[in-house]
């Protein structure tokens, strides 16, 4: 129990940032789609598609790489810091190479009006990020996450009020990534001095001889991550090739959406992760009660928003968007559908991180990128943005059964009651939210709702005092 609400503890700093972070995030893409429209919002997210995949090349997965080390050898902070900081800088100007290259290459084949300087604007970008994180990664190794989530709060905050201040001058899309570049340097120089006030430790000079074993040590996460980074963004580039930079837009808007919500289970694995790496050295038996009451929570969370968004997806999208993003509200009834796969495959993919089995995850989401390639060639030409949107679906399903498959060979097998209770109990929140009593308004049906889906939640004994007094330990921080 102790150990239980210690975890808790660990986590709700990070994921409170995260959420007020991507709640904030999201307010102010809304805002950027409403005010650029679907074609230019499709190039917006094209740029961000191409340089994430390259920029895969800066993050090498050093911060997973630093993660694991640092929480078992906390005295090579300094060193692995050094060492990360000046790989990144080197990766950075192959990155830059290569994007100019890409261009170059692809744009006489996609259908987009995306210009080079736009390109390179959000490459840069990017790439200031990675460095940026690898302070994060070394917060999270010692386990100060609220040191990490206090300093994403204020980054973020930067970020979005010069965001907001480019969108209300009116300016073009070129223009706002100007100024957004300037909020990335403020963030990098705040993560800077993060680290000197709290890890405290002198930056010692790397050693340029150990790069070369540092990047065969981070291979294996490097690959999770390029598989990763390509899973995610795949969709549209093929969708600008296919349907053109409105259809990109449509689906950006609700993709947009999905990835907000997925900061529940990103946040709740990272921060467990060093937790997972512990419990791991400790024995499996030991890990296999975190991993289980992790895989419960993120049913319980999964599922209600998933039941709830389809139904009211039309209210939700109309209040957020103009009308011209109409066209997403079929797109997101579809793609909604991934969100209890995505918020499962969080603790699944930690639990194979921290086991020693970053391969095996590796091997999973390759499964599934290719199954998602195959279904948006076979889906796209026929059913246009859905058929991306039902690619996605199908392709994240085939993601949590590789993985679950692999990690029930070495830990237990999760208890059916996980998962049709909050199925029931979703049915139940649904149901009202179908076949409302009374018309009372969107957000206070909403509310009325998830108090049903707690309610019947309890009565079937899907939840229970632990897990309640471990979610009230993840709020009380005093």
């Amino acid at each position: 129990m102790k150990a239980d609400l210690k975890i808790a503890r660990n986590t709700s700093w990070l994921m409170i940032a995260k959420l007020v972070s991507r709640v904030l995030t999201a307010l102010f893409v809304i805002l950027l789609a409403n005010h650029l429209l679907p074609a230019s919002f499709g190039i917006f997210n094209l740029a961000f598609a191409i340089a994430y995949i390259t920029a895969v090349m800066v993050d090498f997965g050093f911060d997973e790489m630093a993660i694991r080390e640092v929480s078992r050898a906390p005295k090579r902070t300094s060193e692995i810091l050094s060492t990360i900081l000046a790989s990144r800088l080197l990766l950075c100007l192959l990155n830059f190479g290569i994007l100019m290259i890409l261009y170059h290459l692809l744009i006489s084949y996609l259908d987009t009006d995306m210009t080079l300087g736009i390109l390179l604007l959000v490459g840069v970008m990017l790439s200031i990020e990675k460095i940026s994180g690898s302070f994060g990664a070394i917060f999270q190794a010692h386990e100060r996450m609220d040191i990490q989530g206090i300093t994403e709060m204020i980054n973020r905050s930067i970020y979005l009020g010069i965001g907001f201040t480019a969108i209300s001058m009116g300016l073009d899309l070129t223009n706002i990534l100007r100024l957004l570049l300037l909020s990335y340097l403020l963030n990098l120089l705040i993560s800077l001095v993060a680290y000197k006030l709290v890890i405290g430790e002198r930056m010692i000079k790397p050693k340029y001889h150990s790069i070369p074993n540092s990047l065969k040590t981070t291979i294996p996460f490097t690959i999770f991550v390029l598989l990763a980074v390509f899973y995610g963004h795949v969709i549209v580039l093929l969708l600008t090739v296919m349907e053109g930079d409105y259809a990109t837009g449509v689906y950006s808007a609700g993709w947009k959406i999905v990835v907000f919500l997925g900061v529940v289970p990103y946040s709740f694995g990272r921060a467990l992760y060093p937790v997972f790496s512990r419990k791991y050295k400790e024995g499996v038996k030991v890990l296999n009660r975190t991993y289980k009451r992790s895989m419960k929570y993120m049913l319980i969370s999964g599922l209600p928003i998933t039941m709830a968004l389809y139904i009211v997806t039309e209210d939700v999208l109309g209040l957020i968007y103009r009308a011209e993003f109409m066209d997403t509200v079929p797109v997101f009834r579809t793609m909604v559908w991934i969100l209890p796969f995505l918020f499962m495959n969080g603790s699944l993919k930690i639990a194979l991180w921290s086991s020693d089995k970053t391969s095996e995850a590796s091997t999973n989401l390759f499964i599934s990128s290719i199954s998602l390639v195959i279904a948006a060639f076979l889906l796209i030409p026929n059913y246009g943005v859905i058929g991306a949107a039902m690619a996605l679906v199908l392709a994240e399903m085939i993601h949590f059964l590789t993985n679950y498959h692999r990690v029930s060979k070495y830990l237990e097998p999760l208890p059916l009651a996980y998962l049709w209770k909050p199925f029931c109990a979703s049915l139940a929140m649904g149901a009202l939210l179908f076949v409302p009593i009374v018309d009372i308004g969107l957000l206070p049906i909403l509310t009325v709702s998830f108090l049903v889906y707690v309610g019947v939640l309890y009565l079937i004994k899907g939840i229970d005092r632990k897990d309640i007094a471990i979610l009230w330990s993840a709020l009380d921080q005093d």
